[in-house]
């Protein structure tokens, strides 16, 4: 473009030339000369004004590309924004739509909380009536309760004034004649960490020539305790009417009542003292026995100490309970003794090696120590448990008796060694 432009100018410049010539003829050769220099000069001027141009139109071509690329540029972004636009248009559709939902949830869980508390206070409103109506009932079987233990220690009055008749009687009647002694009786009540030793008192007391006649009411675990028993209306009714003959000598209760342990000992067990009041009322002869048997779930312990740790300082609270028991009922005779000792020192031995008729701590009842997870007695600790019972009820010292042809292991020594370390 640019060259059709200077050979243009080159051609019009030549035209003027030969117009000049054409109408000059004859001028002289100087004044041409000059002329044609002055036309030389238009036309290097004109060549240096189109050279300039020509690199400005290149330049302004340069800008141009790179313009027309940002225009390509511009217009991408523009088209990219406007996708972002519409997406973002799309999703504030979406969370409108899901602000609304979830205020709808929130109303439809609002309205239903109301509903709720309605209802709850509702319910607690018949909870309170069936509350004051269960405190009512309550007081009237306490009423009950003691109106029932007055008639019964009025029937046992009466009983015992038909026993002194019938004794008359029966005097006369013998006219003298020699009557053999009575058995001595013996009521336990409680678990099962007390109940082997109970079911074998008869036998055991056989073999010293002690009549004895053993009364048991069983419940077990915690159901056992003196207060779930005095709690439990039929276990006490079953146990009041055994004391309602005036023919219990000892009355056998097990340690630990749970508000008892509870209390770590500290407070004294009211259950206790109901049932002592209950039984010398119909004999103030009674004697009160109160048994410490061993800390049951015998495994979680790693060896005899630290099993009867807890137990020794429990038994020493156990003691202190008894002395406030018979300071409240006019020096009652009332005893402690501890048979899980027998379990303890058992366990000891075998630790020690020293055990040859236990093979295993756990198993079965005839070589093992204890027989589940519980902790249950096996044979050879209820043997040499009973014999404590045995010292505590009737004051026969474990080598009074013969010796226990089942056992290589001397059980009377054992029983023996832990009364007089209990001295």
């Amino acid at each position: 473009m640019f060259s059709w432009a200077k050979t243009t100018a080159c051609l019009l410049v030549i035209l003027m030339i030969s117009i000049s010539l054409s109408g000059c003829i004859g001028s002289n050769e100087t004044q041409l000369e000059a002329e044609i220099a002055d036309n030389n000069q238009i036309i290097s001027d004109n060549n240096l004004v189109i050279t300039e141009l020509e690199a400005e139109v290149e330049n302004l071509s340069n800008l141009l590309t790179v313009a027309n690329s940002n225009i390509d540029n511009l217009e991408q972004e523009h088209s990219s924004l406007t996708a972002d636009l519409i997406l973002m248009n799309n999703r504030q559709n979406v969370s409108e739509a899901s602000i609304k939902a979830l205020e709808q949830q929130i109303f439809q869980l609002e309205y239903a909380l109301v509903e709720n508390k309605s209802i709850k206070n509702s319910l607690q409103s018949q909870l309170d009536v069936v509350t004051n109506s269960l405190v009512e009932a309550n007081q009237q079987i306490a009423n009950l309760t003691t109106e029932l233990m007055l008639a019964n220690a009025t029937i046992s009055t009466l009983q015992e004034q038909i026993a002194e008749l019938n004794a008359q009687l029966n005097e006369t009647t013998n006219d003298g004649e020699n009557t053999q002694d009575d058995p001595y009786n013996v009521l336990y009540i409680g678990h099962s960490f007390g109940r082997p030793f109970a079911s074998q008192m008869e036998d055991f007391a056989a073999l010293v020539g002690i009549d004895h006649n053993q009364s048991i009411v069983f419940s077990g675990g915690d159901s056992g305790s003196p207060e779930e028993l005095w709690e439990n209306v039929g276990r006490r009714t079953e146990i009041m009417e055994i004391l309602d003959g005036g023919s219990i000598d000892t009355l056998v209760m097990i340690c630990c009542s749970p508000s008892w342990q509870a209390d770590y000992g500290l407070n004294d067990d009211d259950a206790v003292w109901n049932f002592t009041s209950y039984a010398l009322q119909q004999n103030p002869n009674t004697r009160i026995g109160l048994a410490m048997p061993w800390e049951d779930f015998p495994l979680q312990f790693d060896n005899a100490s630290e099993h009867r740790d807890l137990t020794d300082r429990g038994y020493n609270m156990w003691m202190n309970m008894a002395g406030r028991l018979s300071s409240d009922f006019n020096n009652a005779d009332v005893f402690t003794f501890y048979h899980g000792e027998a379990m303890y020192e058992l366990r000891h031995m075998y630790e020690e090696g020293n055990l040859s008729d236990v093979s295993q701590l756990m198993g079965s009842s005839e070589n093992s120590l204890f027989t589940d997870q519980k902790g249950h007695a096996g044979q050879i600790v209820i043997d040499t448990g009973t014999l404590l019972w045995m010292a505590a009820i009737h004051n026969i010292e474990p080598n009074s008796f013969p010796e226990f042809d089942d056992w290589e292991t001397d059980i009377r020594i054992v029983a023996q060694n832990i009364l007089s370390e209990g001295n």
